[in-house]
């Protein structure tokens, strides 16, 4: 999530021109999400949001990240780690999934060519998804380094 995302919360009032400008200019290799809940100019729940909304996506709902097994047995453990995605259904050929950048095109593309099926992104924060992965994939989420 860069420019489109910053955009995006300045077009929903979530942010100040003079936020992006102070997010970007933080000494940070994170994403710009990051850095803008670490200057405390916004919060996981409100990015979430402002997506939805702004988007016109549907929001995953925490509890549901994970438990579908058709989904789960596409998603490989360490691509649902590394890609911070979640299996949330399939409807279709469509496969449902939990993900906190929908801006993300080279995670969605590597999914669909992963799985063999289109992706829809539903919005979750990125804690919603390394705790639903952590309870999904277990082994996976434990192989993982702290970041």
């Amino acid at each position: 999530m860069s420019k489109s995302l910053g955009l995006l919360l300045l077009r929903a009032g979530l942010i100040r021109p003079v936020d992006l400008i102070a997010a970007h200019r933080f000494p940070s290799g994170d994403r710009l999400a990051e850095r803008l809940i670490k200057l405390g100019l916004t919060t996981e729940a409100a990015i979430a949001a402002g997506l939805v909304a702004e988007l016109r996506l549907p929001r995953a709902h925490p509890a549901a990240l994970g438990t579908d097994a058709d989904a789960r047995a596409l998603v490989p453990p360490d691509l649902a780690v590394r890609l911070e995605v979640c299996p949330l259904g399939i409807d279709g050929g469509d496969l449902y999934l939990g993900i906190a950048d929908p801006f993300d095109d080279e995670a969605i593309r590597c999914l669909e060519a992963a799985t063999g099926r289109r992706v829809v992104a539903c919005i979750a924060t990125p804690t919603e998804i390394r705790r639903a992965i952590a309870r999904t994939y277990p082994v996976a989420a434990a192989a993982q380094p702290v970041s």
